[in-house]
C-alpha cells in the first residue's frame, strides 16, 4: 500500500469518526431534553401527591444530569474537534479541501449553542432547588 493510499483510508477513516461523533452529540442532547421534559412534567405537571422530598430528589436529578450531559457535550466536542483537525492535516498532502475551506469559526456555533442551553437548564435547576417554591 503507498504512503497516499494509508492517508486515503485514514482521511476516510477521520470523516467517518467525525460522523460519528456528530450523530453521538445529536443523541445525547435529544436523551437530555427527553430527561429534561420528563422530570419537568413529574414535578411541575398535576398535583401527583408526591412528598417534598421526592420533588427535591427529582430536582437534584435534573441538576446531575445537566452535569453529566455537559461533560459528555464536552469531551465529544474534544473528540470532533481533535478529528477535525487531523483531515486538514491529511488534506494538505492529499490535495483535499473540504475540511480546510469550511465556514470560519464564529462565536454563534452549535457547540457553544448547546453549552448554552446545557447551561441554562444547569441553571434553572439550581434555582428550583434554591427556592422550593418554585
Amino acid at each position: 500500500m503507498t504512503e497516499d493510499n494509508s492517508k486515503k483510508d485514514e482521511y476516510l477513516d477521520v470523516s467517518h469518526n467525525m460522523r460519528t461523533y456528530i450523530n453521538m452529540r445529536f443523541a445525547q442532547l435529544t436523551l437530555f431534553i427527553a430527561i429534561t421534559a420528563a422530570l419537568l412534567n413529574v414535578i411541575y405537571g398535576k398535583d401527583n401527591g408526591l412528598l417534598q422530598n421526592i420533588y427535591i430528589a427529582l430536582k437534584f436529578g435534573g441538576l446531575l444530569s445537566a452535569f453529566i450531559f455537559l461533560i459528555m457535550e464536552i469531551r465529544a466536542a474534544d473528540f470532533f474537534h481533535h478529528y477535525k483537525r487531523r483531515a486538514i492535516e491529511l488534506e494538505e498532502s492529499l490535495g483535499y479541501k473540504q475540511y480546510t475551506l469550511r465556514p470560519e469559526k464564529k462565536v454563534f456555533t452549535a457547540t457553544n449553542a448547546v453549552y448554552l442551553l446545557i447551561g441554562a437548564v444547569f441553571i434553572f435547576w439550581v434555582i428550583v432547588l434554591i427556592c422550593p417554591s418554585f
